[in-house]
């Protein structure tokens, strides 16, 4: 009697088991959005940015797309972030909303990182609306400020006078106290050397 009672309870268990193991197969297997929020969770910023491109793989909605950007970001994979960036800007033919500015400043960032200083510049000229705390040419002088380049920062600084030459009559008073704030920074750091 007692050997029944076991087997029932194992067999019991196992049922349960297989059954929890196929809810969470076909959660991973068909909902890319829930599989990625749910490795995020835990920490698993690589896993979850797989999940998210499968995701936009299946669907190619712009939600998904950002949401591509943002695990890109969290999981430091400037590569992805490169080449899915190149997409949303295609969407968008050059018109970036507050959001997307932060986003562009990130993807200036990764091509610094990887190697393309030049294309960062051109990028950051590119996706300069208005001139904010959270825009691409600051990033740039973040990131040259912190990268100790001198000649990459010459060249920031030059940027940010063209874009004051350029664009001084759209931009807003804030934003052109804050440029110059900027431009003087940099200067003051570069007389040094």
């Amino acid at each position: 009697m007692q050997k029944i009672i076991i087997r029932t309870a194992l067999i019991t268990v196992s049922a349960i088991l297989f059954a929890y193991a196929l809810v969470c197969g076909g959660i991973l297997l068909f909902s890319s959005k829930l599989s990625a929020e749910f490795f995020s969770n835990i920490g698993n910023e690589q896993m979850a940015l797989q999940f998210y491109e499968r995701g936009y793989a299946r669907e190619q909605s712009e939600e998904n797309l950002l949401l591509v950007l943002h695990s890109s970001i969290i999981a430091k994979d400037n590569g992805t972030l490169i080449e899915y960036f190149a997409l949303l800007d295609a969407q968008r033919e050059g018109a970036l909303d507050a959001h997307e500015e932060f986003l562009a400043s990130k993807y200036c960032v990764a091509l610094c990182e990887r190697g393309g200083k030049d294309s960062a510049l051109l990028s950051a000229k590119k996706y300069v609306g208005s001139y904010s705390e959270g825009c691409a040419p600051r990033a740039l002088v973040a990131y040259a400020l912190g990268s100790g380049d001198n000649e990459f920062l010459g060249k920031v600084l030059s940027l940010l006078k063209e874009i004051r030459e350029e664009k001084s009559s759209n931009l807003s008073e804030k934003s052109l106290i804050l440029l110059n704030n900027d431009i003087q920074t940099l200067q003051a750091y570069l007389a040094q050397f």
